[in-house]
């Protein structure tokens, strides 16, 4: 028995049913004039388009190419359209939407089939797919990740407003081609593509690699440093910073062709390779103390690389 999909030619199937055989429309009528003639339908799937608010019901053969449709205003009249059409009903009326919709921890998907489902979850903010496994985080505890975040998202923003050129994203998807991952990364920061990005904008997603991206972890054990990290070295990803909240550390990481590298920071502070001027003190991001935060990287915004740096994205 072929599988019943979960889409028909674009169409969401919510609910499906089977003739007992192959049948044809009560009133069709052969053509007279030697032209093909309608092939039996046999399986049923009632369906919907994203924003429509009707009802398709297909008529389909018995390994689900359609025959012949119409469309109904209610659940109801589309369960008895085969009765009313082809004279004889859907014994039981099967639904597939939990399966073509819904996102578990730890399923197995390809990217496309991910992106599809996590669209179609309208209560789900965070999901990624690595390396072909979902993961949907859980809850997330301020000490361990809300306030972690903000800071960082703040770092970054700062690093954005005097930087004009680049982009700063916070939870956003990035669609990585050829890739068996569609990761949402914490944090990352761009060139933008109208100023010699390596990205473009797809849709409103990113499409492939940004120079740098930024994730919170609770430990060396979380995924990030792993299965991620390789996901994200793959993909082309220049510089990836990790701050391991449980372990009070923070680790940054360049890209090589063979492996990230981590680096040293020169007197407690990092300095990025890729945007001049993005300078991070470690010890004083882990201890909350955002003011030395933002005046070290303001010590850096003020050196003539920066300056030089904003110039050159002025002149893409």
């Amino acid at each position: 028995m072929i599988e019943v999909p979960s889409q028909i030619e674009g169409f969401e199937v919510l609910e499906y049913g089977f003739f007992k055989e192959a049948i044809l429309p009560s009133r069709y009528k052969p053509p007279a004039d030697g032209s093909p003639h309608m092939e039996p339908s046999q399986n049923i799937a009632i369906c919907r388009r994203p924003g429509d608010d009707t009802y398709h019901v297909l008529f389909c053969t018995a390994s689900w190419k359609r025959v012949t449709s119409d469309f109904c205003y209610t659940l109801e009249a589309a369960r008895e359209l085969p009765a009313t059409e082809f004279g004889e009903s859907v014994e039981q009326w099967q639904e597939i939407l939990h399966r073509c919709t819904a996102l578990h921890h730890g399923d197995q998907l390809t990217v496309a089939e991910f992106h599809r489902r996590y669209l179609a979850m309208e209560g789900v903010k965070k999901a990624e797919l690595i390396d072909g496994m979902v993961y949907i985080p859980t809850a997330d505890a301020i000490e361990w990740h809300g306030s972690p975040h903000a800071d960082l998202a703040g770092w970054l923003g700062v690093y954005r407003t005097f930087t004009p050129g680049v982009q700063a994203g916070d939870n956003a998807t990035l669609l990585l081609p050829g890739s068996k991952s569609e990761p949402q990364p914490d944090l990352l920061l761009r060139i933008l593509p109208q100023h010699g990005g390596r990205t473009s904008t797809v849709d409103g997603y990113v499409a492939g690699a940004p120079e740098h991206v930024d994730e919170i972890a609770e430990s060396s054990a979380s995924y990030d440093l792993h299965s991620k990290l390789k996901v994200y070295h793959q993909a082309g990803v220049l510089e990836y910073v990790v701050w391991r909240v449980w372990d009070r550390a923070i680790d940054w990481f360049v890209r090589d062709e063979r492996d990230y590298q981590k680096i040293a920071s020169e007197a407690g502070i990092y300095r990025s390779r890729v945007f001049p001027g993005l300078w991070l003190d470690a010890n004083a991001m882990i201890a909350g103390d955002m003011q030395r935060v933002l005046a070290v990287l303001q010590q850096g915004i003020a050196k003539p690389e920066h300056a030089a740096f904003c110039e050159k994205l002025r002149q893409k």
